[in-house]
């Protein structure tokens, strides 16, 4: 997602669906981790809107422990505009997390 084969605008979507697969969702953030600097480099200058879109793809975690995680990293990161996206990230963790919580509770 990462190479010249692949548009900038369409990064998103390729990560998005990995993080949407229950295999690759475990993939998805090591991987953004690891190549954050070139994913960086090729949102800046416009695609802000493109980087929230990231940002909020990982909501699919379900994980409050590694939302904090996720959270620290993108706040320590401080790119304007995408206070937002962070906040909505964590929120959607937080809801995900807890739905699996009561829909385990129920059917244990």
């Amino acid at each position: 997602s990462i190479g010249e084969k692949v548009r900038t605008q369409n990064m998103i979507y390729l990560i998005g669906s990995i993080a949407g697969n229950r295999t690759g969702k475990e993939l998805v953030w090591p991987w953004v981790q690891k190549n954050w600097d070139v994913i960086k480099k090729k949102y800046e200058g416009g695609f802000v809107a493109h980087l929230n879109s990231l940002i909020k793809s990982n909501s699919i975690l379900a994980d409050v422990e590694k939302g904090k995680e996720i959270t620290a990293f993108f706040r320590k990161e401080n790119i304007e505009g995408t206070k937002r996206a962070i906040d909505q990230m964590e929120e959607r963790m937080a809801l995900n997390e807890r739905f699996v919580k009561a829909v385990r509770a129920e059917f244990a």
